[in-house]
């Protein structure tokens, strides 16, 4: 029988490395989670009327990035480790690369204060455990839909093109308006 705090058992003390696969698993989870919503958000602003030009259906390139993310919560439910961390090494090659992409082709890009702190997570996230208990590797699955009853209703609230909220659309040609 194993002494408390002799590092077996249930009694064992958690370590570092205990808290960092918590953190990962954290990590990946609130990962595939944001990837949700800003897809939701990419693809609710392809329906609004913007200036600026869209990325075929989707407001920016970073629809790409969040695609890899949310394949990395499908594979995680389904598959190995090894493979969630490649899926996440893929992501993570894919997030500075969609800005170079955006502007070589001149579409918009995701912003870097949306890029940077998802690759943090995504770092981390490579720390999870190898051999996580069943709900937590559905866990991404689960979270990562709730979000988009909530960003489905924005776009009825969004005003029309040349319209601010409860003010009049401008006469003159947007050039020449305010």
């Amino acid at each position: 029988m194993a002494a408390a705090g002799s590092g077996c058992g249930p009694l064992a003390r958690p370590t570092l490395i205990t808290g960092v696969r918590l953190a990962a698993t954290l990590a990946f989870t609130t990962a595939t989670t944001l990837a949700g919503i800003w897809t939701a958000a990419e693809t609710i602003a392809g329906q609004v009327p913007w200036v600026v030009p869209t990325f075929g259906p989707f407001a920016t390139t970073g629809i790409i990035v969040w695609a890899v993310w949310l394949l990395a919560g499908v594979v995680h439910a389904l598959a190995p480790l090894h493979w969630t961390r490649m899926t996440i090494g893929l992501a993570l090659l894919l997030s500075p690369a969609a800005l170079p992409v955006g502007a070589l082709v001149g579409l918009p890009r995701p912003p870097l204060f949306v890029l940077v702190p998802h690759a943090a997570l995504g770092l981390l996230a490579l720390a999870m455990p190898t051999d996580p208990p069943r709900w937590q590797r559905l866990m991404p699955l689960v979270v990562a839909p709730l979000d988009w009853p909530q960003l489905t209703a924005w776009p009825s609230e969004i005003p029309p093109t040349g319209q601010a909220s409860g003010a009049p659309s401008c006469p003159r040609p947007p050039s020449r308006c305010c």
